[in-house]
């Protein structure tokens, strides 16, 4: 059974499935429009940026890093407000973090971790506490490598549910319509921001990020 691009159902035998079996392009656009519809129902992508391509790295365009070098974590960006699907319990679905970085020398370890908050500025009293960066995000493993790569955790997990105390604090309120033109009304919201850090294991060296991506599985 499929979902077609209007919402209803199409029941397709299963040998239209075989290896040696024929598939119509419209039967394939079915299936695909299936596909595109479980996984938009299953997961919402927040936050999606990587950097140029490495042929332009050489002009220093393309990756993000620290405002200030330091061996202690300092910001390299922030993403938001970014508004969270919660439960009818008021707790958030769980997210899936994942950061692409690299350090400027290879073999000079820098490191990475990301939080999701309800304020840039409370992030920045955060990173002081490794504990509580794993609290409300990941510490990422440190590389020592020139060539970017996919960090893996180090402390905490790349899966995990924003911490309740967050999703607290960022509950409010939008100010919007009850259709084009119609009366003012207000919208429950949860809106965090996601803040990413980095420090090297020295000043010679700058960590430098090339990729963010943010993701909400709604329904696990």
């Amino acid at each position: 059974m499929s979902t077609s691009e209007y919402g209803g159902r199409v029941r397709l035998p299963t040998a239209r499935l075989e290896g040696r079996e024929t598939l119509s392009s419209h039967a394939l656009r079915v299936l695909a429009s299936n596909a595109h519809h479980y996984a938009d129902q299953k997961c919402n992508h927040l936050v999606n940026w990587t950097a140029a391509r490495t042929s332009l790295m050489a002009a220093g365009q393309g990756y993000m890093q620290p405002f200030q070098l330091s061996t202690s974590f300092a910001r390299v960006a922030s993403y938001g407000p970014i508004p969270l699907t919660l439960k009818p319990d008021r707790t958030a679905y769980p997210v899936r973090l994942e950061l692409a970085a690299a350090s400027s020398s290879g073999g000079t370890n820098v490191d990475f971790a990301a939080m999701l908050v309800s304020s840039v500025a409370l992030g920045s009293d955060f990173v002081r506490d490794s504990a509580i960066i794993a609290n409300h995000g990941v510490i990422f493993a440190g590389t020592t490598s020139a060539t970017p790569a996919w960090l893996a955790a180090s402390s905490g997990s790349t899966f995990f549910a924003p911490s309740q105390s967050i999703v607290e604090a960022a509950l409010g309120a939008r100010n919007t319509l009850t259709d084009t033109s119609g009366s003012p009304a207000t919208v429950d919201t949860c809106e965090v921001f996601l803040v990413v850090y980095a420090r090297g294991a020295n000043l010679a060296v700058t960590p430098r990020l090339y990729g963010v991506h943010l993701s909400e599985y709604v329904g696990t």
